[in-house]
């Protein structure tokens, strides 16, 4: 297991700092080993595309990020699914960082219909109701993962789309060891409850009308 983690999150991404190899080991990660049939594998390679996707900013945020939206909505092949939907969450984490460097914007990162889609990604898997079935635990644990890094990316949300990300089954888990990953999200979700009863009350002492729930969190 060591040796497999050092040749995802160390060796890759110093190989890929070297142009001639980038493109082909971003491929290779985001294509190939985030729907192998070992659940270790996916994760490692989720966590090293994280890792990758500052070497090549306009490949990963374009082509790389559409590759997953699409398929973490795919009905038939789980570990597909399951990958797209950790890398997709990597892959938003390091945009986040990058996010800050670049003056709290995502622009000239992700593009504006690309984050529409990622704040509805949570809503759409569960519309779709793809925890279902023997491997519903693990897209449970990814979409968790997905929720933690969408908020500390600062993905700009609507108010419905927080509070159905909130509600989201992924926090209802059957298999128990699953809720060892609520632990480091709980200061995000307090944070975001936070947020929304200072906007709700705020809102309500600058109008007599009913809030507009476009906030962001």
């Amino acid at each position: 297991m060591g040796n497999r983690a050092e040749a995802f999150l160390s060796i890759a991404p110093d190989i890929a700092s070297y142009e001639e190899y980038r493109r082909i080991i971003i491929d290779h990660v985001y294509t190939v080993k985030l729907q192998h049939w070992d659940k270790t594998i996916r994760i490692l390679s989720s966590q090293a595309l994280g890792r990758l996707a500052p070497l090549d900013v306009s490949h990963v945020g374009d082509e790389v990020v559409q590759y997953l939206l699409k398929n973490s909505l795919d009905e038939r092949n789980i570990h597909l699914r399951h990958g797209s939907v950790l890398g997709l969450a990597e892959t938003i984490l390091a945009f986040g960082k990058l996010r800050k460097a670049n003056g709290g914007s995502f622009d000239g990162l992700l593009s504006e219909h690309s984050l529409l889609e990622i704040a509805e990604m949570v809503p759409a898997i569960e519309k779709k109701r793809l925890y279902r079935g023997k491997d519903g635990e693990q897209m449970r644990a990814a979409v968790c993962r997905l929720i933690e890094c969408i908020s500390i990316a600062g993905v700009h949300l609507t108010v419905p789309q927080q509070v159905s990300r909130e509600s989201s089954r992924c926090w209802k888990p059957a298999n128990p060891s699953v809720s060892n990953l609520f632990g480091s999200m709980f200061y995000n979700r307090f944070g975001f409850l936070t947020r929304l009863t200072l906007v709700f009350h705020t809102q309500m002492k600058k109008s007599k009308n009913k809030p507009q729930w476009h906030y962001p969190i």
